[in-house]
Order: C-alpha cells, then structure tokens, then sequence
C-alpha cells in the first residue's frame, strides 16, 4: 500500500497544485470506486484513486491510513486482479467513514471499511466468479457483530 501511494504521489506531484477536490467531490470519488471494481491499469481508477490520495494529503496529512485490518486477507488477495482496487477501497472508506462520523473509532472504520469491500468484491464475483477469495467468502457470512469481533482481534 505504501509503494502504491508512493508511487500515486509522485505521479500526481507536478499537478497538485491543480485539481484538488472537495469533500462532497471525495465522497463521490470514493463512492464511484466501491461501485466500480477496477483492474490497476484503469486509466478512471488510476486518477481518481491520485484524487482519493491529494485530498487526504491536503486536508487530513495526519489521518492514519490503518491497513491492520486486513492482516487475515493480504496473503489472499497478493496478486490479485483487484488487489489494488480492494486497497483503495479499504484505505479510503476508513478517511470517508471519519468525514460522516462525529466520532471516530478504529474498529468501527475498519468495519466499515471491510463492508465496502465485500460490497465491492461481490461486484466482481457478479461478473467474475473465478476470482474468489476465501476469507471474503468467510466475511460474507458473517453478520455485523461477527465481524466486528474478528476485526477487533486484527487490529
């Protein structure tokens, strides 16, 4: 996840002073990513997962992306199709989950996380069925308190 933000950022570098995007551009950003499961070679995805990145830098440079909460599915999804597009879903619906809640909690962001990438996920299984992944398939099941619990335990 670091290589790809590091790697976003500097693509993105000789442009940031052009494009930033609001909160409400952010939220349909992010909201255009979950609802469209993109291959990292995406041209669409590319730039607005750049937009997804600037936003966070300008606006929230402290906010701590935390990735612990997929402990249990990187082994699974490495190399992946989707692997980045699972990674932008996790990472930024943790910064959109801040921007809607008064209060901020981890797990509950996680949680919330983990949930838009199931959504997602489901996406592709629509589509495309030989891409399972099994702890999403665990996930699947699991009702919200469930999962909440198995989270905890990563995080």
């Amino acid at each position: 996840m670091k290589k790809l933000i590091l790697v976003l950022s500097l693509l993105t570098l000789p442009f940031i002073t052009f494009g930033q995007i609001s909160e409400k551009e952010f939220e349909k950003t992010i909201e255009w990513i979950n609802e469209n499961p993109s291959e990292s070679d995406n041209t669409e995805f590319v730039s607005k997962s750049a937009n997804l990145i600037k936003f966070q830098l300008f606006n929230y440079p402290s906010f701590p992306i935390n990735v612990s909460g997929t402990k249990e599915i990187n082994k699974e999804w490495k190399g992946h199709k989707y692997e980045k597009h699972f990674l932008i879903v996790y990472s930024y619906n943790q910064l959109l989950y801040k921007l809607k809640s008064k209060k901020y909690n981890k797990l509950n962001a996680c949680v919330f996380s983990i949930n838009q990438v199931i959504k997602s996920y489901t996406l592709i299984l629509e589509k495309n069925p030989e891409f399972r992944i099994r702890i999403l398939d665990e996930y699947k099941e699991l009702d919200e308190k469930k999962l909440k619990k198995r989270i905890k335990k990563l995080l």
